[in-house]
């Protein structure tokens, strides 16, 4: 799974229509970074197929993915963080204000049954999510289900510095390789 690049930081956005506050693009630098991260996908290949959060940040992500690498891309909903944080302050997406960590949690285990259910055995794909999608499905991993530990891990800068993880789901299990 593959983390979303850096967003134009809110303070930069004029318009005050929450739908766009929530919902920020990439910035040129986070299309940089992802550009970059595309050397470390490379060896992982080839990829079957590819699904993207429908948030602007990750579409804007998994559009550069797929130009340098050739792939087309399936939107899924479960994939999606309605909401946007910044400074202690998060801007949630209309009718989606009482999303959070376990919600994540449950949504992004269906994105990944739907996708299992959806592949061949043994096919690699890219995901593109958000910060607490990713850090939810490996705290999932690692059993941890409290919604402050997960928050906990998605707020760690420390979390996943190369820019995504690598699951395996085997016999609809996911996992995280050795």
């Amino acid at each position: 799974m593959i983390f979303h690049g850096k967003k134009v930081p809110a303070d930069t956005l004029e318009d005050k229509i929450i739908e766009l506050r929530a919902n920020p693009q990439l910035s040129l630098q986070g299309m940089t970074d992802i550009q970059n991260l595309v050397n470390a996908l490379r060896p992982l290949g080839p990829f079957a197929s590819m699904y993207s959060s429908r948030l602007a940040r990750a579409l804007v992500t998994a559009s550069t993915i797929m130009l340098a690498l050739d792939l087309d891309c399936q939107t899924m909903t479960e994939l999606g963080q309605y909401a946007t944080g910044e400074g202690g302050e998060s801007t949630f997406y209309p009718g989606h204000e009482n999303e959070w960590y376990a919600f994540w949690q449950t949504q992004v285990l269906q994105a990944m049954d739907i996708i299992y259910n959806k592949s061949d055995n043994g096919e690699t794909i890219l995901v593109v999510s958000h910060r607490p999608h990713i850090a939810a499905l490996y705290a999932n991993v690692k059993g941890v289900k409290e919604e402050e530990k997960i928050r906990a891990l998605a707020l760690d800068p420390n979390f996943s510095r190369s820019g995504f993880i690598v699951f395996e789901i085997i016999d609809g299990i996911i996992y995280i390789p050795a």
